[in-house]
């Protein structure tokens, strides 16, 4: 019994310092020591819990069918016992499993009462179980709540004392803040994070990981210089580390080859990062995407884009992930403006821009209408274009989205130009 408790924590361990496959290696061990051992409730307790475990580790190296056997399993036997902490990090996985599956519903359902069970039990699992809640809520395109059950483990991780997560659970928040157009707190966060936060506790892979979506921030508001600071200083990928982790690494690099031209290298390894987001965190998907089809814009590609839509809608149910649908009807709107389709550029661009005000993304509101503009400017529709000119400069500027508010003023001058040009002849 003595060799189980001990490779069981040995297994927490390498998982914490990212090597699933060898945590899981140790759970078998464990599992396999104590099937010679008499069924007591003790050896079943410690059963239980190395099947949690292994579930879990399971469910990281994408064995899912695998680490759902053992989560149930571990559930039943401790549900049937009070055995608590098994019992919220069984359904935790299960509820992260369930996520991956599409049924979101259902894991939001097991998550909760994962949560609960963690609190009343007054758990340190409570923590990490609000952090899958936030998870799953930002997959779900529900970014208020996202952001409150992040913030929820925060305050948990502060009352245990536990500074190096709580950190990890603020950083948790930045990709919802961005959308929601709250940059002022995600340039807050990052900046504690890179001037106190880390050089006190260190970086780390996994802190280092959590930072990369800030990013977008910095290549939005054309602070070059702090973006590649965050590259080099926390952006460094360890070897075997998975492959969620690693899109992130991929998709904050990505963005930054595409604002400083590099397309033809943007285009090649966002596409990797959408073929492996599949599965993953759809919010890194999206994200992979938005890189992709910038870069193939960029390059004139077409048919790439049409080739990442049709992709992407093989593989999921495009319409219960909201954001990523309203991407999707902005690039086909772009594609219908370039072959002179008006009317679908018209429709789809209008789409586009319910969606995103529906679920309050001030900037991509301000992408699509300038886009819109683009699309119509010289077609008799000047002061169409104006207005939705006007509205996205507001939304720029707010936002201190530099390079984005001269694009616009760009296109203003432009269209002014062309009115004196016209007048003048």
């Amino acid at each position: 019994m003595l060799q189980a408790d001990a490779l069981h924590d040995l297994s927490v361990l390498v998982a914490i310092e990212g090597n699933r496959d060898a945590a899981r290696q140790q759970c078998e061990r464990a599992l396999a020591l104590l099937d010679a051992l008499p069924a007591d409730e003790s050896t079943i307790t410690t059963k239980a819990m190395l099947e949690a475990r292994l579930g879990r580790n399971l469910f990281f190296l994408q064995r899912t069918d695998e680490a759902f056997e053992y989560s149930d399993r571990a559930v039943r036997a401790s549900d049937a016992r009070g055995i608590w902490p098994v019992l919220a990090l069984g359904l935790d996985t299960k509820g992260m499993i369930l996520t991956r599956r599409g049924q979101r519903f259902e894991a939001e359902v097991l998550l909760r009462a994962a949560l609960r069970v963690a609190l009343d039990q007054r758990l340190p699992a409570a923590s990490s179980i609000a952090t899958t809640l936030g998870t799953l809520l930002e997959e779900s395109d529900e970014a208020q709540a996202s952001i409150e059950a992040y913030e929820q483990s925060e305050d948990i991780f502060r009352r245990n004392g536990n500074r190096r997560q709580m950190i990890g659970a603020r950083l948790n928040r930045i990709a919802m803040l961005l959308e929601l157009g709250r940059w002022d707190e995600v340039a807050s966060i990052t900046t504690e994070f890179l001037d106190v936060d880390a050089p006190e506790v260190g970086v780390g892979w996994e802190l280092g990981f959590l930072v990369a979506n800030a990013i977008w921030l910095y290549v939005r508001r054309g602070d070059l210089a702090t973006a590649h600071r965050i590259v080099d200083d926390c952006l460094v990928i360890p070897e075997g580390v998975r492959d969620d982790l690693q899109v992130m690494v991929t998709n904050a690099r990505a963005a930054i080859m595409n604002v400083e031209g590099d397309h033809v290298e943007a285009l090649r390894v966002a596409e990797d990062a959408v073929r492996m987001s599949f599965g993953d965190l759809l919010a890194d998907l999206r994200a992979a995407m938005i890189n992709a089809v910038d870069a193939a814009f960029a390059l004139g590609m077409d048919d790439k884009v049409l080739e990442l839509i049709a992709l992407v809608r093989e593989r999921i149910y495009v319409p219960r992930n909201p954001s990523l649908e309203a991407h999707i009807l902005r690039w086909e709107a772009r594609l219908a403006a370039a072959r002179g389709d008006d009317i679908a550029a018209e429709t789809n661009f209008g789409a586009a821009i319910d969606r995103f005000v529906a679920l309050n993304r001030p900037f991509w509101v301000a992408v699509t209408r300038l886009e819109f503009a683009s699309a119509i400017a010289g077609q008799d529709r000047d002061a169409e274009a104006a207005v939705l000119l006007g509205e996205a400069r507001a939304s720029f500027a707010e936002l201190r989205a530099q390079p984005w508010l001269e694009r616009t003023e760009a296109l203003v001058r432009d269209m002014d130009s062309s009115r004196t040009t016209t007048i003048s002849a």
